[in-house]
């Protein structure tokens, strides 16, 4: 069961926070992304009661990401936009379902292949609870 609308269009992208200081620099990630990771939004969002869990959802968005995930599907959506659902569990892993999506270049989105290993970065425009999981939607989203 999907608790609200992921995807409800916004009318202009969200304005990202603050500069975030990196814990440490690496050349493997994105420095200016912020350091939570999908599973710990994965797990707040499931343990959370409704009230904490929209309070929750709703400061995430605007943060910037720097993950690695699986591509689930590449999808071209009626008006014309390409959209990557990334799995964040391995292929091997059950059930295959996605967990992240964003939009593509064209380019970007004929190159890619399922169950492809992807690092990506995006900025967070909504975190939707899904029963045990949660569904994140992508703005500004980079395959890197």
């Amino acid at each position: 069961v999907i608790i609200g609308s992921l995807w409800q269009r916004p009318d202009a992208y969200p304005t990202p926070p603050g500069e975030v200081e990196p814990e440490q620099e690496s050349h493997d990630i994105d420095v200016d992304a912020s350091p939570v990771t999908f599973e710990q939004i994965r797990q707040s969002v499931s343990q959370a009661e409704p009230a904490q869990r929209q309070a929750y959802e709703e400061s995430l968005r605007g943060n910037k990401i720097s993950w690695d995930g699986y591509v689930e599907e590449v999808r071209l959506t009626l008006s014309g936009v390409y959209e990557v659902f990334v799995d964040m569990n391995p292929p091997e892993s059950e059930p295959n379902t996605y967990d992240v999506v964003f939009e593509v270049p064209e380019a970007t989105a004929l190159a890619l292949k399922k169950d492809q290993h992807i690092r990506f970065t995006g900025v967070v425009w909504s975190v939707v609870n899904v029963v045990g999981s949660c569904k994140v939607q992508l703005m500004d989203a980079i395959v890197q």
